[in-house]
This record gives structure tokens, C-alpha cells and sequence, in this order.
């Protein structure tokens, strides 16, 4: 009769339950990515998908959430504050009621370094701080 090593049988029966149970896997978060937008008057914006129903408007140090809005065309999220609004290659932002147009998409991320670009690259604005 064959002896086996418990210590082994249990590390390949460990292995096996772990690859075969589904529910062990760890659970991998939803990958959000951030828009790069630099307007026809040098204005750069960055927009970070923080969920399903909310996106951050970034303007130099200045950041806005906003929730999705109703619009006749295209994707638009606004606050009471600012807006984005989206329809092809169209974007549009208003800040503070003011607007900026003929803005293009620069780049995209998907990662961690995207927020700390958001903090490094863009430059401030000469307005003074404004509140989400």
C-alpha cells in the first residue's frame, strides 16, 4: 500500500478548490478611464469616469462631480456649476457660465497615474478656486 504525504494531498486539493470555486476569485474592480480635452483657446479640461452615474470635470486645480443630463443629442452630465456635454466629436464645457468650445480630445487613460496627471499637467487656472 502507497502512503501519501498528507501535507501534499492537502496543498493539491487546496489548489484545485480554489481554481474550480468561483466565488474565491477576487472580485476586479470596473476599470474608469479619464478624457483629455484641450479647447480652440488652449483651455485644457480632463473628465475621470467615476461611475456608472457621475464623472469628475477637472480644470487645473479646480474639480467638479457631475450627473448624467437630460440633452436633445449627445451625452451631458452637469452640476450647478459646470457641465460636459459630449455628441461626436463635439465637446463642450461651461465653468462658472462660461463656455468653451471647439474642444478635442487629446488622450485617455485607464489607470491610477491618470489622477495624478490630473493633479501635475494641467495647468491652474488664473480664477480663483472653485468648489465641487
Amino acid at each position: 500500500m502507497a502512503t501519501h504525504s498528507t501535507p501534499g494531498i492537502a496543498a493539491t486539493v487546496l489548489l484545485a478548490v480554489s481554481v474550480l470555486t468561483p466565488g474565491c476569485a477576487t472580485k476586479k474592480e470596473p476599470v474608469y478611464k479619464t478624457y483629455y480635452y484641450r479647447c480652440s483657446d488652449t483651455s485644457r479640461f480632463a473628465v475621470k469616469e467615476m461611475d456608472k452615474n457621475r464623472v469628475e470635470l477637472a480644470r487645473g486645480p479646480n474639480r467638479y462631480v457631475l450627473k448624467p443630463a437630460e440633452a436633445a443629442t449627445g451625452t451631458k452630465y452637469a452640476s450647478d456649476k459646470a457641465s460636459y456635454w459630449n455628441k461626436g466629436d463635439e465637446v463642450v464645457f461651461e465653468v462658472k457660465e462660461k463656455t468653451y468650445t471647439g474642444c478635442k480630445l487629446d488622450s485617455v487613460q485607464s489607470s491610477d497615474e491618470a489622477i495624478r496627471r490630473l493633479q501635475i499637467n494641467l495647468p491652474s487656472s488664473t480664477d480663483s478656486p472653485e468648489q465641487k
